[in-house]
C-alpha cells in the first residue's frame, strides 16, 4: 500500500544524494506493457519554479527509443533486497524479453503510469524536455574516452507530478 507525498517530501525517506545509487528503476510505457530500465544517476530538483526528476538513458539502450517517445515515464526506488532484480533490468533488453514478467515483481497501473508494488518510492514525472550530453563541455579524460566511443546519455527531465512512499 502507498501514501502519496509532496515531492518536498521524497528526501524524507531516501537522502538526496545516495537516492538513485541505492536502487532504482525508471518506466515508460511502449502500449499496455512497460519497459523497467535500471538507473544509477538522476538528479531531484527544482526546473522553471517546478520540482522535477531527471534521470540519463544511453543512446545504446532500447529504452532511449522509448523516452524519446514518451510523454511521461516513473521512477521506482527499491531496497537493496531487490538488487538481484535491478541487476536483470540494467542488463536485459526489453526489446528481446518480458523484463517485467521474469523479475517476478508485481506491476500495478495508476494514472496511466506503471509501477512496481514492491518499492519503497515512486515517482511520477511528465517529461519537460530532454538534451544530450555536449561532448565537446565534458572535462574528466576517462568519461570523454568512453563517450567518443560509445555516444553520450540523452538527460529527461520531469516535472514531478506525484510522489509515493511504501507504507
Amino acid at each position: 500500500m502507498f501514501k502519496e507525498i509532496k515531492p518536498t517530501e521524497i528526501t524524507n525517506y531516501k537522502n538526496a544524494v545516495d537516492l538513485f545509487g541505492q536502487g532504482a528503476v525508471t518506466m515508460v510505457r511502449k502500449g499496455e506493457t512497460a519497459n523497467p530500465m535500471t538507473i544509477a544517476w538522476g538528479s531531484l530538483g527544482v526546473l522553471w519554479r517546478v520540482p522535477c526528476l531527471s534521470v540519463y538513458v544511453h543512446k545504446t539502450r532500447y529504452s532511449k527509443q522509448l523516452f524519446d517517445q514518451a510523454d511521461r515515464f516513473a521512477v521506482c526506488f527499491f531496497g537493496k533486497e531487490h538488487a538481484s532484480q535491478l541487476s536483470y533490468f540494467g542488463s536485459a533488453s526489453g526489446r528481446n524479453e518480458d523484463k517485467v514478467l521474469k523479475s517476478r515483481l508485481t506491476l500495478k497501473e495508476e494514472d496511466g503510469y506503471f509501477l512496481f508494488e514492491e518499492a519503497e518510492l515512486v515517482v511520477f514525472c511528465e517529461k519537460m524536455g530532454q538534451t544530450d550530453f555536449d561532448i565537446d563541455k565534458i572535462k574528466p579524460k576517462p568519461i570523454l574516452d568512453w563517450y567518443r566511443k560509445d555516444g553520450v546519455h540523452t538527460i529527461y527531465c520531469g516535472k514531478i507530478i506525484k510522489a509515493f512512499r511504501k507504507e
